[in-house]
């Protein structure tokens, strides 16, 4: 599980103003969006970005 979230890390991006983490699909130069993806990737990404925002909030 941890290497996973290492490997699927670089897909996430903190903003700046809010803190909360958020896709980004461009760390090595690859096609934006949804549609360059696999579904199981882009599922565990959103539940992987879902609960390190809840941790955030949690903590604010």
């Amino acid at each position: 599980m941890k290497e996973k979230i290492r490997f699927y890390i670089r897909y996430l991006g903190r903003d700046s103003f809010t803190g909360f983490y958020e896709l980004r699909f461009l760390p090595d130069g690859e096609s934006v969006g949804y549609n360059h993806h696999d579904w199981e990737d882009i599922w565990y990404l959103e539940n992987v970005k879902n609960a390190l925002n809840e941790i955030i909030s949690q903590k604010q």
